[in-house]
């Protein structure tokens, strides 16, 4: 999608009339999914994906929480070691909660024309983080095979720095 950089920042009137006039209200292109050869490979969760935003809302409850969702039937596909056990720990949203989320969501959408109002549906940060694993950890709560050999034995390389009791 595409539209003025004003309206996409909302500057005050004002400032958007100058920015027409002096032609330099550039227009804005952003992303909204990504499609290969008429698939779509990547979706952000509002129209025109969806039909409407409460579409979109209940796409996302049942990605996350419907019979196949990852809180649920595709939990058994993680790396939990019981992933059973963790699924029926995790609560579901409770239909006010989903009818507060559709009701801001269209509130948003029916305001800015998009969603979400202020920045694209997608971004991304490049990121780094370090630290040393509680193996331990992953070995009570986690499938063997999560942890690779490098993981279990990364102190081995630091003969400076022993390996720490974890109790």
């Amino acid at each position: 999608m595409s539209m003025p950089v004003s309206r996409f920042l909302r500057v005050p009137f004002p400032v958007r009339a100058a920015l027409r006039l002096k032609h330099q209200d550039v227009v804005l292109r952003y992303p909204i999914g990504l499609e290969v050869d008429r698939e779509t490979i990547l979706r952000s969760y509002a129209p025109p994906y969806f039909q409407s935003m409460r579409a979109a809302v209940e796409a996302v409850v049942e990605r996350k929480f419907g019979a196949q969702g990852i809180y649920r039937g595709r939990a058994t596909q993680s790396a939990w070691r019981d992933p059973a056990g963790v699924s029926e720990g995790i609560a579901g949203i409770s239909d006010p909660a989903i009818e507060a989320t559709v009701a801001f969501c269209e509130y948003v959408f029916d305001r800015y024309g998009r969603f979400p109002a202020y920045l694209p549906p997608f971004s991304t940060f490049v990121g780094f983080q370090a630290g040393h694993l509680d193996t331990d950890f992953y070995d009570r709560h986690y499938r063997p095979e999560v942890l690779t050999n490098a993981h279990r034995r990364h102190f081995d390389s630091a003969p400076h720095r022993p390996r720490p009791d974890v109790t």
